[in-house]
């Protein structure tokens, strides 16, 4: 990927709308390939030919670009036991946290690991510690090749990417003889800059179950408050049990589940 392929104005993601009446749903594609519900109205009040249009539509949409719908519980309680009671199943999960910015220990620092930014290191050889560290991870991206996640990591930065802020960390300051043992990507999301996330966490093969986890989380939100972000939003899989100890020991709150749906054709 070239500079100016980074710097380019993004486009307007791509959209599916459905109208009857007062009926109104507006989803949103987003760059992972699942679709974000941005107007849900007038469905409660709708009848039942046109409720079972709509989840047609809706099923049809989902169908022909292989997709998924997200919606959190926390968010969206209502709509997502609406879909669930119609027809459509969650494929998979992931539990969402939280991390409100209250005096978090900015003692924190990189010390006495060593790091390399994107910025440093190119996106080949950046590339390279990415795909190492994605190794068996068990929240891995759907991407069908490396250089796909990378992209899709790009696509969800947006305008807000910097190069000088995504970090690959090694066992030693000194880094002649380092070892890596992790990938960390901090973002700060381009629309709400005082809110943030880690886009992607990952400890190397060979240093996994040694703390490193949690370290790395631990600097991650450190780097997101020295910038602002007063607020940190996470997600990990429900099955990633690793994962979620991680939060827990570093006082994020469990907000709620999010569920990429699709339609069970024989309901």
């Amino acid at each position: 990927m070239t500079a100016s392929s980074i710097n380019a104005p993004l486009e307007a993601p791509p959209t599916w709308q459905y109208r009857v009446g007062a009926l109104y749903v507006e989803l949103v594609l987003l760059p992972d390939a699942c679709w974000a519900i941005r107007q849900w109205q007038g469905v409660d009040a709708c009848s039942p030919v046109e409720k079972q249009a709509l989840i047609g539509a809706m099923a049809q949409c989902l169908r022909q670009a292989d997709t998924t719908l997200m919606v959190d519980s926390h968010r969206s309680a209502a709509v997502l036991q609406w879909l669930l009671d119609h027809g459509f199943i969650s494929r998979r999960c992931k539990y969402i946290y939280e991390y409100i910015y209250d005096g978090f220990d900015e003692t924190v620092s990189f010390a006495p690991l060593g790091y390399k930014t994107l910025a440093e290191l190119g996106e080949h050889a950046f590339l390279a510690y990415l795909t190492t560290a994605a190794t068996d991870d068990p929240d891995g991206s759907a991407a069908a090749s490396p250089e796909q996640e990378f992209q899709e990591l790009l696509d969800h930065a947006g305008m807000a990417f910097r190069p000088a802020q995504w970090f690959v960390v090694f066992d030693s300051a000194d880094l002649s003889t380092a070892q890596a043992v992790g990938v960390l990507l901090p973002q700060q999301f381009a629309d709400k800059p005082s809110e943030g996330t880690l886009s992607y966490i990952g400890v190397m093969p060979n240093f996994r179950q040694q703390g490193y986890g949690e370290r790395l989380h631990q600097l991650g939100l450190a780097l997101l408050f020295s910038w602002g972000v007063k607020r940190y939003i996470g997600s990990t899989g429900q099955t990633n049990l690793a994962m979620q100890r991680v939060f827990d020991k570093n006082n994020c709150k469990l907000l709620g589940q999010r569920h990429f749906l699709t339609f069970q054709s024989n309901l």
